[in-house]
């Protein structure tokens, strides 16, 4: 857990709502006009970083570096972030985990055209899954994570899809070997798991995270080079 960075000239001339996360606000012209806004807006994002083991601050953190995002785009800055002190992260006991008292604001993501008429192409019941499954970034996640092996489904389920991306994962499959896994591991009849395999293939191709070659459904080989997935 790092220490704020408090031995700059601009923090030692910082009022003290420096690195405050309820004060900070970048597109304030008071906070524009402090000799430290920028180390500010930096401080405040190590503040959320040091508590968010802690507290659930995760929709803080987007927001603040979405706007973070948005103000340096606006402001075009040329001039390259001063590098940070090298300072030893002091041995401290493991915080004990505590429960948030205010509220905390689900992270939606945004879909674009080109998902919506994706999804609008799916059987109606799939729709309302399709659509929750982007909402929540875990379509970005398991494109994100396909190349080293990675499964944000694993803990948020569901079960059956979580099953097939680790059998894409592991070398693909066919749909025979899908459906027998999904009777072996859920307890599912052949009708049900036949129709959850035609789904599981219906997602994974038409979000690309997978192609179909040779009669098996594979990784999308775009997702496991060098590159970031799109």
């Amino acid at each position: 857990m790092s220490k704020p960075n408090t031995d700059s000239a601009e923090a030692q001339q910082a009022p003290a709502c420096f690195g405050a996360p309820s004060c900070y606000a970048s597109n304030s012209k008071i906070c524009e006009g402090c000799v430290a806004y920028k180390q500010c807006g930096q401080e405040v994002t190590a503040t959320l970083e040091r508590i968010k083991s802690i507290v659930n601050v995760e929709d803080m953190l987007h927001k603040h570096n979405q706007a973070l995002a948005k103000a340096r785009n606006e402001r075009k800055e040329k001039k390259a972030e001063q590098p940070k002190p090298n300072l030893e992260k002091p041995m401290r006991p493991i915080p004990k985990q505590v429960e948030r008292t205010s509220k905390v604001e689900k992270i939606v993501y945004e879909i674009d055209e080109r998902t919506e008429t994706l999804i609008m192409a799916l059987p109606v019941k799939a729709r309302s899954f399709a659509t929750q499954l982007c909402k929540t970034g875990l379509i970005s996640q398991i494109k994100a994570d396909i190349k080293t092996g990675g499964n944000p489904l694993e803990k948020t389920g569901p079960k059956w899809l979580s099953a097939a991306l680790v059998k894409l994962i592991n070398g693909g499959f066919d749909r025979a070997e899908l459906r027998a896994t999904f009777v072996e591991q859920l307890q599912w009849s052949n009708e049900t798991a036949a129709s959850h395999v035609s789904l599981a293939i219906k997602l994974f191709t038409m979000f690309d995270i997978a192609i179909e070659e040779d009669a098996r459904i594979v990784a999308n080989p775009t997702l496991l080079n060098d590159n970031d997935s799109k």
